[in-house]
């Protein structure tokens, strides 16, 4: 939120945003008490765009006796032999405004052979404990791949069965939770230096950046926004889509529908993050990025992003 979003409170002292003037008011102590509104937290500027007519954000709030719980933001930024990668998940307004958690999650790793593994989940809304089954999966993805050599269509299929098995397991045996109350989505990639599979369950997303242009991998349905046909645990094998893309696999980007569906309607977006994206970049540069405000986008955004090292040093 900028310093033009801010009002002064009556009697000229610290400045705070109208959301949190309203609910000072709303949770005054009494009838007739003084209210004294905390000033706003100081926070790092941004060039991010802002796009369309967006409000000014009120601060993160926190809910009550909130079970299952993950941080508001989270950044990752490493390199490998063959690979740089960045990964950030920002929870989106309408969670932190109620006080809920980020529902989606990430992890990766690296193989045996150097190849990149990545896995990124997105709960679905409707799911009491969504962000449960997201962060067990991506985890599960890892742990599982440890011990197994993914190198065929058919292996990650396998990898994405085990893993929603092992999340089911653990939910219900560990936390008491049912398939129902962990529901999600997710989207798959196994980089090599030769080539790429990506495989999904439901609307998450993966998008190929080349030449400043963003090409989805996978071939859109056509269907309603917000509209999931598939979900996991308890998906039937038709419910993996896979994409093989051979030959080097340019810059990679593993996305929830919060942020594909801004990347598929925005081109203020797609410039933003093309110019965000083109080259590697570091953990805090990667979770800038995705601080832009666009209107109608409330949802948490989450992407990992891979670039070739080798196409890294053949740009500089």
């Amino acid at each position: 939120m900028d310093l033009d979003d801010a009002v002064s409170d009556s009697s000229g002292g610290a400045h705070i945003s109208e959301a949190q003037a309203r609910a000072a008011a709303i949770n005054a102590p009494s009838v007739g008490a003084e209210v004294r509104p905390l000033p706003r937290k100081w926070e790092l500027s941004t060039q991010a765009p802002v796009i369309g007519a967006v409000r000014p954000l009120p601060e993160p709030s926190l809910a009550r006796q909130l079970r299952f719980r993950l941080s508001n933001v989270e950044l990752d930024g490493v390199s490998t032999e063959n690979f740089d990668v960045a990964a950030a998940s920002l929870s989106g307004s309408g969670h932190t405004i109620h006080g809920g958690s980020r529902q989606d999650s990430y992890n990766f790793a690296v193989g045996a052979s150097g190849e990149m593994l990545l896995a990124v989940a997105d709960g679905l809304g409707s799911s009491v404990a969504s962000q449960v089954g997201s962060r067990l999966f991506c985890d599960s993805i890892i742990t599982i791949a440890a011990d197994h050599v993914i190198t065929t269509v058919d292996d990650l299929n396998d990898l994405i069965t085990r893993a929603s098995e092992r999340t089911q397991r653990i939910a219900e045996s560990g936390h008491g939770l049912s398939v129902q109350d962990i529901s999600c989505v997710c989207v798959v990639g196994l980089v090599r230096p030769e080539c790429t599979l990506v495989a999904r369950i439901g609307d998450a997303s993966a998008f190929l950046l080349n030449e400043d242009e963003f090409a989805e991998v996978f071939v859109d349905s056509g269907s309603f926004l917000n509209v999931v046909a598939a979900s996991f645990p308890g998906h039937v094998a038709s419910d993996v889509e896979v994409v093989f893309l051979e030959g080097a696999p340019g810059i990679l980007a593993l996305v929830t529908d919060g942020l594909a569906n801004d990347i598929r309607a925005s081109g203020t977006v797609r410039e933003w993050l093309q110019e965000r994206w083109h080259a590697p970049i570091g953990a805090f540069t990667m979770g800038d990025s995705l601080r832009y405000r666009r209107q109608g986008s409330f949802d948490d955004r989450t992407a990992v992003v891979v670039w070739p090292r080798l196409q890294s040093a053949q740009g500089e």
